[in-house]
């Protein structure tokens, strides 16, 4: 009796990029951080907002900073839905593009903002969900840095 097992590679079926809404603000200002994920052909990503249970909904985690204040929460800009019988409820999901936008006050001249998020991808064709990815973002005035890994 012979047996083979294998391990398929996994793939990163996303694109992420966290921009400022005006690179050009001054303390006072309101503007949003905006959260950009370029999703593959025939995958999708959970939203942030919906109220099926089970899921993994995409988070957002601010490091507080005195240079800036959060206005309201992270919003899910555009979402698709539909009722989803596995979950019993309905979900928030997009396809090919996912925005999310957070708006916050800026405080300080010396503005610094970061944190994490993270989200999970998962296939339309098999089915197939992937942990979820943990993206981490910083922002000093002039730079945004983005980086990768797994929850």
């Amino acid at each position: 009796f012979v047996s083979f097992f294998a391990l398929g590679q996994i793939k990163d079926y996303t694109t992420e990029k966290t921009t400022l809404s005006h690179t050009n603000a001054q303390v006072g200002d309101e503007v949003e951080v905006v959260f950009e994920v370029q999703i593959a052909k025939d995958w999708y990503i959970y939203s942030s907002e919906f109220k099926a249970e089970g899921p993994n909904r995409a988070e957002f985690i601010f490091t507080p900073h005195t240079s800036y204040q959060l206005i309201g929460s992270v919003q899910a800009i555009n979402p698709k839905r539909k009722h989803d019988e596995v979950w019993e409820g309905e979900i928030a999901y997009f396809e090919k593009k996912a925005e999310f936008r957070q708006k916050i006050k800026i405080l300080s001249p010396m503005l610094k903002i970061a944190g994490e998020y993270n989200f999970q991808s998962c296939s339309n064709v098999t089915g197939q969900c992937l942990p979820p990815e943990t993206v981490k973002f910083a922002f000093d005035q002039t730079h945004v840095k983005i980086t990768k890994g797994k929850k």
